[in-house]
């Protein structure tokens, strides 16, 4: 009896072990990833390169490798895909992402392109939405312009550090166009901007798609452009800095805006005479040897305090020219960094 008893007790106590394992097994077995899921993940799955004739683009981007890397789906190592039409760019990077990205601008009636780089943390949190900044190059540049002076790399060395939170950046390309609608039904490089290079971007990729989350800036004819473009388009951009920039006269402009009826709708200064400026936020600086464009910058600096704006601005050492633009790049950085709506990006992130 007592045998039988001992025989039964140990069944028992073998069977209450085999459910305790079953069942802490069972606690670690991970939930397939839906289809749904990994549409999230991925950006649009076609992965066809386009052909590279005919495209608006810096020559320097043609001989980039079209090799895309993937890699199993998990947290720290997700998986990237190209995006449709995008070429990835090698900047030496192994934390952001940049893409060149190609489309058909039928507004301008040609292929263009643009560079955008995503934050470190793009793929890994597939339902985030990030904050976009839009900065523009000068006259004799192309969007390779502000990868030299160090935008990129020096963008996701502060994010990586979490000296910024991340947001996206677009290097758009405008030519020799000051980022404008020309005169006389010339190219309308300003609805290119506004119409289709941020709705392409606000379809492509996951953006905060409102004017205190879409920042605008640029350098020399790129920030005439980004003045001009956001005081035409308060309900795109609300955010906007210009360094540097060569706010022409009547007298300076070019053939494509010298119009004394048509001048005043794209000149950043006559535009912030009549316009509501109160829901931006505005970055002014240029060099104190920059001569030739210092006495309007302080003219329309001027103008924008006597009309109590949002504005920080500078007068720094230097002059019209790479060196300065890369002496502050930080500066500019951080400028776009904390004019975006913070508590929307908190409310994003949790």
């Amino acid at each position: 009896m007592r045998k039988t008893l001992a025989v039964g007790t140990l069944i028992l106590v073998t069977i209450i072990i085999s459910l305790v394992i079953l069942t802490a097994c069972s606690n670690k077995v991970v939930s397939p990833i839906t289809d749904s899921q990994l549409d999230d993940v991925l950006i649009p799955k076609d992965t066809t390169q386009p052909s590279l004739q005919n495209i608006s683009t810096p020559e320097a981007v043609r001989n980039i490798p079209l090799a895309v890397t993937t890699s199993s789906v998990n947290a720290t190592n997700p998986i990237i895909t190209a995006p449709p039409n995008a070429i990835p760019f090698d900047w030496g990077s192994a934390r952001g992402k940049v893409w060149d990205q190609y489309f058909y601008s039928s507004i301008l009636s040609k292929q263009m392109s643009y560079r955008i780089y995503l934050p470190p943390d793009y793929y890994k949190y597939p339902t985030r939405h990030y904050p976009v900044l839009y900065m523009l190059h000068g006259l004799s540049g192309t969007y390779q312009e502000w990868v030299d002076y160090g935008l990129l790399p020096t963008a996701d060395d502060m994010i990586q550090t979490r000296q910024l939170n991340p947001f996206i950046i677009v290097l758009p390309l405008g030519e020799q166009s000051y980022w404008m609608n020309q005169q006389n039904n010339g190219p309308r490089w300003g609805d290119y901007m506004v119409q289709e290079v941020v709705q392409h971007v606000d379809t492509h990729y996951r953006t905060q798609a409102n004017p205190q989350n879409r920042a605008i800036g640029g350098h020399s004819m790129g920030g005439h452009g980004s003045l001009q473009l956001a005081l035409n388009n308060p309900d795109i951009f609300g955010i906007v800095g210009a360094h540097s920039p060569t706010l022409r006269t009547l007298d300076q402009a070019l053939y494509f805006f010298n119009d004394p009826k048509y001048y005043p709708t794209v000149d950043p200064v006559s535009l912030a005479r009549t316009k509501n400026i109160s829901s931006y936020k505005i970055f002014l600086d240029i060099g104190n040897a920059d001569t030739d464009w210092l006495p309007r910058f302080e003219e329309f600096r001027d103008l924008l305090i006597s009309r109590y704006a949002n504005l920080e601005w500078h007068i720094w050492t230097g002059n019209h020219g790479g060196d300065y633009w890369i002496a502050h790049v930080k500066d500019y950085l951080n400028f776009y960094a904390n004019a975006f709506d913070v508590y929307q990006y908190l409310r994003n992130t949790t």
